[in-house]
Parts: C-alpha cells; sequence; structure tokens
C-alpha cells in the first residue's frame, strides 16, 4: 500500500514537472517574441527618429536660405518703391512746381533743337492754376519754332509725359495753332511756328 502511494506521489511529481516545464517553455517563448518585437519597433522608432532629425536640419537650412532670400527681395523692394516714389514726385508733384517743370521744358529744348533740325522755344507763359477734385491744373502757353520731325518728336514726348521711364512731368496739349514757314532756299528745312497750350498736373490741396 505505502509503495503504491510513492508511485502515485512520484508520478504526480513528474507531471508537475512537466507542467512546470511547458510553463516556463511558454513564458520564454512569449518573452522572446516579445523581446523580438520591440526590437523591431525600437529600430524602426530609430530610424524614424534619424530621418526626422535629418528632415528637420533640412527645413532649418531652407528656412534659412528662404530668410536671407526675402531680406535680400526686401531690400530690392524698399530701393524699387523710393526710385518709383522719387520719380512720381517729379511726374506728380505735390505743388506746382513751375520753376522745376521750367528747367524740364529747357533740358527738352536742348535735346531736340539742332542746327539742321531745329526746336526753339521762344516764350513760356505759366497762366492761373485751376482745382479738379484731387488734383490741380497748371496751364502754360508757349511758342516754338521747330522742324517738321521735331514738331512730331514734341507731340510724341508730350503724349508720352508721366512715363516712369521718360520722367517727363505729367501734361497733356489742351490747344495747338499751327503755321508753316516755307524754305527760303532750295534745301532748307521748312519750318513749322505753333503755339501750343498745355495743362501740367500736380497734386490737389498742396
Amino acid at each position: 500500500m505505502l509503495e503504491k502511494q510513492v508511485q502515485e506521489y512520484e508520478a504526480k511529481q513528474k507531471s508537475y514537472a512537466k507542467a512546470y516545464m511547458v510553463l516556463c517553455l511558454v513564458v520564454l517563448l512569449s518573452f522572446g517574441v516579445y523581446t523580438v518585437f520591440k526590437t523591431r519597433e525600437y529600430i524602426t522608432l530609430k530610424a524614424g527618429v534619424s530621418a526626422n532629425a535629418g528632415m528637420i536640419k533640412l527645413l532649418q537650412a531652407d528656412a534659412v536660405q528662404e530668410k536671407a532670400l526675402y531680406e535680400v527681395n526686401k531690400v530690392k523692394s524698399d530701393e524699387i518703391l523710393s526710385e518709383i516714389e522719387k520719380k512720381l514726385k517729379t511726374l506728380f508733384p505735390e505743388s506746382d512746381e513751375y520753376t522745376a517743370l521750367t528747367r524740364q521744358i529747357d533740358k527738352l529744348e536742348e535735346d531736340l533743337n539742332r542746327k539742321a533740325d531745329p526746336f526753339e522755344i521762344s516764350n513760356i507763359d505759366y497762366l492761373t492754376v485751376t482745382k479738379e477734385g484731387n488734383y490741380s491744373i497748371l496751364p502754360l502757353r508757349m511758342n516754338i519754332k521747330s522742324s517738321g520731325e521735331n514738331f512730331t518728336r514734341f507731340l510724341h514726348l508730350m503724349e508720352n509725359s508721366g512715363s516712369l521711364n521718360d520722367g517727363l512731368r505729367l501734361m497733356d496739349i489742351s490747344s495747338i495753332r499751327l503755321s508753316f514757314q516755307e524754305a527760303e532756299e532750295e534745301g532748307e528745312t521748312k519750318m513749322i511756328n505753333f503755339t501750343v497750350l498745355l495743362n501740367a498736373y500736380f497734386q490737389s490741396g498742396k
């Protein structure tokens, strides 16, 4: 009887030992799988962090370049705006500026007048200023003796006055009266005498 009990006890012990070994193997296997999974996850995260760090460096470099480019463009834009404002003060001044206008007309005569292709202004008369809403008009009358080609050039200059490229004060022709002078000698330039009434514009209330 005792021997049988001993045998049963030994059988149970072996059974428990086997169960314990299986349990240990399951735990070890689970731990191994968990470790492998976490290791892969760590490697993936590490690679992602490394990639993100590289991207951040690139973005920072781009940001520095963009800021530098912005500063350069801002300086250029400020220079352009300053130049435009300066030109606008000449093209559309804050007051009648008839002295500056007279200098412009003298320069125009100097540029056009040539011995074989004359352009001569005999006088300039400034008339009474009139106001028209947000701008004012300075009328002026000029008597001019010119060749036909310079007469055409003068009309073209008046047509394009106010242009940022030409820098000539904003004006237009109100009226023009012509008389033609025949050439006294053969081959001499045929002359045009004309009286022109111009309107020069400037900012009102200044």
